[in-house]
């Protein structure tokens, strides 16, 4: 469109011209194209900038808004219009300038509202001025409110500033709301409930409270409390969430933050109340290197009842608030508010804006993975850190739904394992020696024989004797996609693992050696040797596809393809690539997460940043990314990569999706992937200590509860990695455990009373 007619600034236009010239210009209104604001002849194509001060608005002095065209005429016949564009004039004494329209009806020029000069909250709202006000406790103040901001259902939210005889004149947010005298009697009663837990004016400074009872208001005041000597100024946490210019808060300080944030939550429970509630406006953040502090800035907890969820962003709202009131207790447990601090130290990591519309209740998935809010970065030389690398295990034990299943039952719980989760960085226990014990198993799947389909269409290639010998190898998971017209899934994946068997077995042992390295000093070389090898198999796939269809048989035909999930170790590193959904995962005594995310739909719009309710559409799990398929002739596949260490006593497993999708079977959990890792981490926990497993009789473990409990409805693959202690590895220990079973043995041990924890330490006699 040659015409074009924009708003600039407050009060400004943007009119742009492309086409013929000399023209002539008209500003009028869309309703009455007959009434002249503004004329210009334009005697050269471009554009130029038009202050609304300078239309004519002089007959138009009842009209409050009003939507604006831009016409230009040659030779008086009509050639163009330009879209329209809303402006609205302030009816307020002292301004009444015109302006763009603004969505919520705010003057862009002095910050009163335009439209509904109505009040609709049953007060009358405060003036954009200078006022005298009487707090709570007698203190005279001065308040002067400077614009509105936002209006909610309940109040009004404006800026300003304040001072006092205690206070010094400061910018200060404002809220107004309806005067309740309930409302007025818990404030009173919890400024002396943190008087007593000695919280109040240190981790709580709740808004001065400016009670008027005849005029039906209650204003509150947020005053900025800033830390002596703060270097960072103070935010809340939703602040903190949707700024982009803001340095990023370290694991450290997330984990801190949490910690400050149980020992307030307990201190409020010891004198018999539930705190139960948290806006992430009125948690503020100060840092001032190397530790951050907080404060809260609340005017109410949940006292005995039940939290109600006006106290909490929708974000931070468990699943158990949005049960029927029924006197069940998990409602009011410890366990409550272990959700909402874990929650919070989720949403202050991932720090993305669209995960603020998330509602436990409508988003059936559960919270995504943090992998998707920061993918993992690469470096050149990797830094081991453990608190970052096992944070999301911490914080995924506590966001599990049903609160009788959260690990953590007790906010001392949560604070212990936050304060070990720094601690254990610096232990010697961490880098303790450790064997690497690798065995993988593959299953069609109980019921899957049933099914045309009989071939498995899984297939894993991993250097297992390396691996355990040597502590350096690779591993690779693929999982074939079972609806190609052209080709199979398991061709698919056979061609891929037999791509890198290949590749293995042409190899020396010290060129195998030296790629394997690079996941431990090289990454650019890593990704390279991955990169190469996947284009190699992807290329195969499209010659076997050939040679079944011909080349003009393959146009719009489905190709065979199959996920990949593939790594190499070296050093206590393990470096990795996928594409598709076969999960990799970590188990650790610290919890369980998922290492890699899977490339759907759903994930996808969640990368880009689109709200979550956004991201759920029809066919959102179908696979975006995989090798194979639609990407045949691709030349260079978008391949994801990562790494991670090692650490002992650990397991790291790779498998297909058969297995997350088939081991849980509560409809409610069905799809939520931390109920996924969760029964998948208690089946490997279980059975992990048991002298006579090894990773490969774990791995059988797995897949056999898969087929018992779901079916079997898939075809089933893994690949474990059991990062064993030196100290633990014992086959003394397995032979003992083994002489333990024997009859004679277990009447011998019965009779002694001995439990089955004394009987496996006990060392028995030997003949």
């Amino acid at each position: 469109m040659p015409l074009t007619l924009k708003g600039k600034s407050k009060a400004r236009l943007e009119i742009q011209w492309d086409g013929n010239t000399p023209v002539e210009l008209s500003i009028v209104p869309s309703s009455n194209t007959n009434t002249l604001l503004y004329r210009e002849q334009i005697l050269k194509a471009g554009g130029f900038q038009l202050e609304l001060t300078h239309l004519e608005f002089n007959n138009l002095s009842e009209i409050a808004e009003l939507e604006l065209v831009a016409l230009v005429k040659s030779n008086g016949v009509l050639v163009e219009v330009s879209e329209p564009l809303s402006i609205q004039k302030c009816p307020h004494p002292g301004c009444g300038q015109w302006s763009h329209a603004r969505e919520d009806g705010y003057c862009k020029h002095c910050g009163r509202r335009i439209r509904d000069q109505a009040s609709n909250y049953g007060f009358a709202k405060l003036e954009i001025s200078h006022l005298n006000v009487l707090l709570w406790n007698g203190v005279e103040g001065q308040l002067w409110k400077k614009r509105e901001a936002k209006e909610y259902s309940n109040g009004i939210y404006s800026i300003g500033k304040y001072e006092d005889k205690t206070h010094p004149r400061a910018y200060v947010e404002i809220l107004e709301e309806k005067y309740d005298p309930k409302a007025q009697k818990r404030f009173i009663q919890l400024l002396g409930v943190l008087k007593e837990a000695n919280l109040l004016d240190k981790s709580w400074k709740p808004p001065l409270a400016c009670f008027q009872e005849e005029q039906q208001r209650t204003i509150w005041i947020y005053y900025p409390w800033l830390p002596k000597q703060s270097k960072w100024e103070s935010l809340s946490a939703l602040s903190y969430i949707v700024s982009e210019n803001i340095e990023p808060l370290t694991i450290k300080e997330i984990a801190q933050i949490g910690i400050k944030l149980c020992d307030i939550a307990k201190k409020i429970r010891s004198l018999g109340y539930s705190w139960g509630g948290l806006k992430l406006t009125d948690l503020i953040l100060c840092r001032d290197n190397p530790s951050i502090s907080i404060y809260l800035r609340s005017k109410e907890i949940a006292w005995e009842e039940v939290p109600p969820k006006i106290l909490l962003d929708s974000c931070l709202i468990p699943w158990e608030l949005f049960w029927e009131s029924n006197g069940n207790e998990n409602a009011l447990s410890e366990a409550t508010e272990v959700y909402v601090i874990a929650a919070v130290l989720y949403l202050l990591k991932a720090k993305s804006p669209n995960l603020l519309s998330y509602n436990a209740i409508s988003y059936h998935h559960g919270l995504p993975s943090l992998k998707l809010f920061k993918p993992v970065f690469m470096e050149k030389s990797q830094k081991k850190d453990f608190a970052s690398d096992h944070f999301e295990s911490v914080i995924n034990q506590a966001l599990l739904l049903d609160p009788q299943e959260r690990g953590y039952q007790t906010l001392q719980e949560l604070k212990t394992i936050l304060e070990n989760l720094l601690l254990y960085g610096n232990s010697p226990m961490i880098n303790r020696n450790y064997f690497l014990d690798v065995g993988y198993t593959l299953d069609v799947g109980d019921e899957k024989h049933e099914d045309d389909l009989t071939q498995n269409q899984d297939a894993v290639f991993s250097t297992c004797f390396t691996l355990r010998k040597k502590k350096w190898g690779i591993f690779v998971l693929c999982d074939g996609i079972s609806t190609s017209t052209i080709g199979t899934g398991d061709l698919a994946s056979r061609v891929i693992i037999n791509t890198f068997r290949r590749w293995w077995k042409s190899t020396t042992e010290e060129e195998k050696k030296g790629v394997c390295e690079y996941a431990s000093t090289d990454i650019a070389k890593a990704q390279e040797f991955f990169s190469n090898i996947i284009h190699e198999a992807n290329q195969k796939i499209y010659k076997e596809a050939e040679k079944i269809a011909g080349k003009d048989g393959l146009e719009n035909a489905l190709i065979m393809g199959s996920t990949i999930t593939a790594g190499m170790i070296h050093d206590g590193v393990m470096f990795f690539c996928w594409l598709g959904d076969s999960p990799i995962y970590r188990i650790s005594p610290f919890g369980w997460e998922r290492l890699n995310f899977e490339d759907n739909e759903k994930n996808s719009r969640i990368l880009k940043g689109t709200p979550l309710e956004e991201c759920f559409v029809e066919g959102g799990n179908a696979l975006t990314r995989c090798i194979g398929a639609h990407f045949y002739l691709e030349q260079k596949l978008d391949i994801h990569f990562g790494y991670a260490h090692l650490y002992p006593g650990e397991q790291i497993l790779i498998c297909s999706d058969g297995i997350p999708d088939y081991i849980e079977q509560e409809a409610s959990y069905a799809r939520y992937e931390n109920y996924q890792m969760l029964r998948i981490a208690s089946v490997i926990q279980q059975y992990e200590k048991e002298e006579l497993f090894n990773a490969k009789a774990l791995s059988s473990i797995l897949l056999s509860s898969v087929n018992r409990i779901g079916g079997g409805y898939d075809n089933l693959s893994a690949i474990l990695i059991n990062t064993i202690p030196e100290s633990s590895l014992s086959f003394e220990k397995s032979y003992q455990k083994l002489r333990s079973l024997s009859p004679g043995m277990k009447k011998i041990l019965k009779e002694a009373n001995l439990d089955t924890k004394e009987a496996k330490t006990m060392k028995l006699p030997r003949l």
